[in-house]
């Protein structure tokens, strides 16, 4: 951080400037604080001077305890118009320095505060090594006057009281509004700084009626009531965090030294006041830390969680990437069976049209017919996969799996009647109507079938046989489709990766077949399975949301 690499920085010529403001600004605090010397020690009921000393110790410690130093030897005959001879004060003014400058390098050299307060561990500290600064500067002031002879027992307590009294309020006050600024500065344009602006005359009202209460003729009913202190200040932390608990809390101070310098409170009963007022500026500072350091959290969990989306999205990107990369060599594979077909048909044509026999004309015309829907199926799967690519997702329309079906199985009938296995769709049951991309649930079908082609021709075996169906299911609405064969079954050895990526139990096979049906049928929101694998009964299943009762099919 920026505050801690000039925390201890060497001292230069840029320094002069920075301490002659600073020591111009604690003599003015001095000044509207009312210090004045009470049997040689500086008191005042608080010292705003000394907070702001203290918070700019933090920034930079040198700056901060040469503008002290020099801003309390010259405050008490510019001030305080001290009876002390010119070495007691500079005495003092050395001794104080000293207490609160060890104070803010053992809290940023052992105690590893962070200036920002963004977490409620920090005040803690702060509030620790403001009160035991205090209080050693407080202890050493009073041996020190003891030792001299300025003060004999019976003023002790009088007179050290006060002392730390105004040196806490102070410090809590002032101190936190010095290491806030910068985020109080980047604030207050905040929309949320607008809505307090709207809000603070009553705020003030209440601050206001407070002070009434307290100020009254009859002290010990403004000690009662001094606790309605708390209402706009919690209110305010609860609401903005620690910056809105550290102006709420310089406003009451303010309010409250303005209203006693008029009322002709006496001193004694002012600091039991400011007593009062320490308890309410530690709650306040805890509080807005509290709420300020949750703000900080649901801010950094939003962060994180739009970090999340990102990466899930770019982890999605990815995978659809590297998708391609398999359906790249996929596209073999599957174009292969209609462009197979194709060219089985396309012979057949070409072997027909060598004849001259007048009644071959209407099987040479199915032939070329069966060319040109097998190219279409081809064109229609590498579309569809640059959309798929491009969007990644289905484009789902309406569509009856017995049409699926019919279609896949023309698609497929030169390579049936090739290869000789027949192939049976007797068991498509109920209501199959379904919201999915028809051409891919085709591939999806097409594939499973003529594996299960592959499979029985490779092995020699006769009277081969592939049975398909389908049936509608509910909880979940679902359409469950199979594919069995009579094959000579899956080895175990594969079974438990038969959907990976190139994992084939076939010499020639490339693998990416069932990888492919696995990530349609998962971007369809279904499920895709080997139900059972043995020879003579190899059955495969999947299944797709079923279509939404009373949509109609396109």
């Amino acid at each position: 951080m920026q505050q801690t690499d000039h925390f201890l920085a060497r001292p230069s010529k840029r320094d002069l400037p920075y301490i002659l403001v600073l020591i111009v600004a604690y003599l003015a605090f001095e000044r509207i604080s009312d210090i004045h010397e009470h049997k040689g020690l500086p008191v005042t009921a608080w010292n705003p001077g000394l907070g702001l000393m203290f918070g700019f110790m933090f920034r930079n410690l040198f700056r901060g305890c040469v503008a002290m130093f020099l801003g309390m030897a010259l405050s008490g005959p510019i001030v305080i118009n001290s009876a002390l001879a010119w070495p007691a004060t500079v005495v003092i003014a050395g001794t104080v320095t000293f207490c609160y400058g060890a104070t803010a390098l053992a809290a940023k050299s052992l105690l590893a505060f962070d200036t920002s307060l963004n977490r409620i561990g920090d005040i803690r500290t702060f509030l620790l090594v403001g009160i035991a600064g205090a209080a050693l500067s407080c202890l050493l002031l009073t041996a020190a006057l003891t030792l001299t002879g300025h003060l004999i027992a019976d003023d002790v307590v009088p007179a050290s009281l006060p002392l730390l009294v105004g040196d806490v309020i102070g410090i809590g006050v002032v101190t936190p509004l010095v290491l806030r600024w910068p985020t109080l500065t980047e604030g207050f344009a905040d929309a949320s700084l607008r809505a307090a602006s709207l809000k603070a005359p009553a705020c003030a009202a209440l601050i206001g009626i407070a002070i009434w209460l307290v100020l009254r003729e009859d002290n010990a009913i403004g000690t009662r009531y001094f606790y309605i202190f708390f209402l706009p200040v919690i209110a305010a932390a609860l609401r903005f965090g620690l910056d809105g608990a550290c102006m709420t809390l310089a406003s009451v101070q303010i309010a409250l030294v303005v209203f006693v310098s008029n009322a002709g409170i006496t001193a004694s009963v002012f600091t039991m006041y400011q007593s009062s007022m320490i308890v309410l500026t530690a709650t306040a500072l805890l509080v807005g830390a509290v709420v300020t350091e949750k703000n900080a959290a649901a801010a950094a969990a939003k962060v994180a969680d739009e970090r999340l989306k990102q990466i899930e999205s770019s982890a999605a990107r990815a995978d659809r990437f590297h998708l391609v990369s398999g359906m790249t060599s996929a596209l073999s594979h599957e174009i292969s069976q209609p462009l197979t077909a194709a060219r089985a048909l396309a012979r057949s044509a070409v072997m027909r049209s060598e004849l001259t026999t007048p009644g071959d004309t209407e099987r040479l015309r199915e032939n070329l017919n069966g060319v040109v829907q097998n190219i279409d199926t081809a064109g229609e799967i590498l579309r569809r996969m640059r959309e798929f690519l491009q969007r990644g997702e289905p484009e789902k329309t309406h569509a009856d799996l017995r049409l699926i079906v019919e279609d896949a199985l023309a698609l497929l009938k030169p390579l049936l009647d090739q290869k000789r296995v027949r192939v049976q769709a007797t068991e498509l049951v109920g209501d199959l109507t379904l919201s999915c991309d028809r051409i891919q649930i085709q591939q999806i079908i097409m594939n499973l079938i003529g594996n299960a082609v592959e499979a029985i021709t490779t092995r020699g075996i006769r009277n081969g046989q592939v049975t398909i169906g389908a049936r509608a299911l509910a909880d979940p609405p679902r359409i469950e489709v199979f594919v069995r064969d009579n094959g000579p079954g899956i080895a175990r050895s594969i079974v438990d990766h038969i959907f990976e990526p190139l994992m084939t139990s076939r010499s020639e096979g490339l693998g990416l077949g069932l990888a492919v049906c696995a990530n349609i049928v998962e971007a369809h929101s279904g499920r895709i399975w080997l139900e059972r694998s043995k020879p003579g009964d190899t059955e495969f299943r999947f299944w797709l949301p079923a279509e939404p009762q009373g949509e109609s099919i396109g």
